[in-house]
């Protein structure tokens, strides 16, 4: 019998949004994909249909037993939202059936009958997706659905924005819904949407997104607050002050300089809900501000005695205060880094669930025109430790599942401190050949929260490269007060919230239904460096696949 899969909405354009190896196909719980796929490009068909909207499959004249059989159908978008579909079905014996062993009723067809099994609620996704990023005061809010087969009732659609009703405020199509240039204010925001098909199953679905509007931000902690401070430590910066791999962490939050017994100042008022010794006295102790948002700022390594009076009555019974208070002033730190004492105050903003979030999004923009550096770009096999292009140098030949690793820093306009990158991309463009096979310009990771979104100590190993060994050097990655070198694995992004040094890698030697993706060839691959200010670092270089 002739075996048809159909992933609707679902343009050539909208199949680039399919994770790569995500599509899995199942005959009766067995993994089929490369079969089937085999199979209908040379014994079927490989179309898009519904004017454009629809991927269809079509395997011919498959060989199935007498029975019942499940078809299911999974994969997952680059978003990280997940897909699945499944469909059972009688295969009956012709010759059975005339015998009249009861397996059919008298007037239903001798052949073949098909059974779909009871719909399910229709999967639908968000924009923005949840635990997402807005840097605008207007965005586009989108609800997308598929239409399983038996279509929508658009009248069931309804979408909250905070609770409040702006179902009225989107356009509405066959297979999405969307409101252009949506006002959104800054902070947390929550958009609930629901769908209903016309077999009645309701799907409801949730984002919760952060809007970081340019305009409305927040003064620095010191005077004047006007203006930017030394930014020595980043959100985002690696850390290591012991002697081994599990001594590793995300510092976090920003540490923020200024000579010992200078006054912090509130960047934003809200409800006191920490104030103790977090560690050792007299460098560790902490305030903690949870403001109207739910976001909490937690100002660390105050002077505990020169807190004033007033913070400690709030404190006590968990009272507000307003922006700009004085919350006292930053401890003597005893340690020097480039020379000097490294006075500060460790700030950490943590989003209502939990997750880190960079305080730069926050704090008025940073005044800073110097540009991150890429100073080198390895390749190296799929977490391997062995540089395959001795001193990041171009010509290479490499293939099979590879990893590329850039050493990049950043520094701030006046200041010594390197710092770990806001934001990494690599690019890989052909040379050779017809000059089509290509890979975007892909995030290995954008700073605006940390990977492991409240453990500091997730994902360190899979951001970094712990150690390479180019020829007869050894080179780590490091992070303490004397040593700021860092190695970043680019090719380790598995999705929009995710990384593995397992799992990701870029894979040279991945085909297609038309045959390899990438031919052998020379290729170019360029690394872009992005800080939280907008300047652009980037290097490149050529390497010849052979796969």
């Amino acid at each position: 019998m002739d075996l048809k899969v159909s992933i609707f909405d679902a343009s050539p354009k909208a199949l680039g949004h399919l994770k790569p190896g995500s599509l899995v196909i199942r005959l009766n719980g067995i993994d089929v994909t490369a079969a089937f796929l085999a199979w209908a490009q040379h014994r079927g068909k490989l179309e898009v249909v519904d004017h454009g909207n629809t991927f269809a499959m079509t395997a011919d004249k498959v060989p199935l037993a007498v029975g019942v059989h499940e078809v299911k159908v999974s994969y997952t978008l680059k978003t990280g939202h997940k897909r699945s579909f499944a469909q059972s079905f009688r295969v009956y014996d012709p010759l059975q059936v005339k015998r009249g062993l009861g397996l059919i009723k008298k007037n239903e067809p001798l052949s073949i009958e098909t059974n779909r099994s009871a719909p399910t609620a229709p999967p639908i996704w968000l924009t923005p997706f949840d635990k997402g990023f807005v840097h605008t005061a207007t965005t586009d809010l989108e609800v997308r659905w598929t239409r399983g087969n038996v279509g929508m009732q658009l009248g069931a659609l309804k979408v909250l924005l905070d609770n409040v009703d702006v179902t009225a405020k989107f356009s509405v199509g066959r297979d999405s819904a969307i409101w252009k240039a949506a006002p959104v204010a800054n902070g947390k925001r929550v958009l609930v949407a629901q769908v209903a098909d016309h077999a009645g199953n309701l799907s409801v679905a949730t984002s919760t997104f952060i809007v970081f509007d340019g305009s409305k931000r927040k003064p620095w902690l010191y005077a004047p607050t006007s203006q930017n401070h030394p930014y020595a430590h980043a959100h985002q910066q690696f850390q290591n002050y012991g002697s081994g791999q599990s001594s590793a962490y995300f510092h976090h939050g920003s540490d923020i300089n200024r000579p010992s017994g200078s006054r912090i100042y509130a960047c934003e008022g809200g409800r006191i809900t920490s104030f103790y010794w977090y560690n050792s006295k007299p460098l560790y102790f902490e305030v903690g501000i949870t403001d109207a948002d739910g976001f909490e700022w937690q100002y660390h390594h105050v002077d505990e005695p020169k807190i004033p009076t007033y913070v400690r009555q709030q404190a006590a019974v968990k009272g507000l205060v307003p922006r700009g208070t004085d919350l006292g002033a930053n401890v003597h730190w005893p340690v020097k880094a480039y020379g000097r004492l490294f006075h500060h105050i460790h700030l950490n903003v943590l989003a209502p669930d939990g997750r880190y979030i960079n305080l730069m999004n926050f704090v008025l923009k940073l005044n800073d025109t110097v540009r991150p550096t890429v100073s080198k770009v390895y390749i190296t096999q799929n977490g391997s430790e062995t540089v395959l292009n001795t001193g990041g140098a171009s010509g290479a030949t490499v293939g099979g599942k590879l990893d590329f690793v850039a050493r990049a820093e950043d520094l701030v306009q006046g200041e010594p401190y390197q710092l770990t990158v806001y934001r990494l991309t690599y690019q890989v463009t052909e040379l050779s050949g017809n000059k089509t096979h290509h890979v975007p310009e892909t995030d290995a990771w954008k700073f605006d929260y940390l990977p492991g979104g409240s453990n500091r100590n997730s994902f360190v190993w899979d951001t970094f490269r712990y150690r390479l060994r180019d020829g007869a050097s050894t080179l780590y990655t490091r992070g303490d007060y004397t040593s700021r070198i860092f190695y970043h694995t680019l090719t380790n992004r598995t999705g929009d919230t995710t990384v593995s040094e397992s799992k990701g890698y870029w894979d040279s030697a991945r085909k297609g239904l038309n045959g390899p993706l990438f031919p052998n060839g020379q290729y170019r691959v360029t690394v872009r460096a992005y800080d939280i200010a907008g300047n652009l670092g980037s290097r490149a270089i050529t390497f010849n696949l052979s796969n």
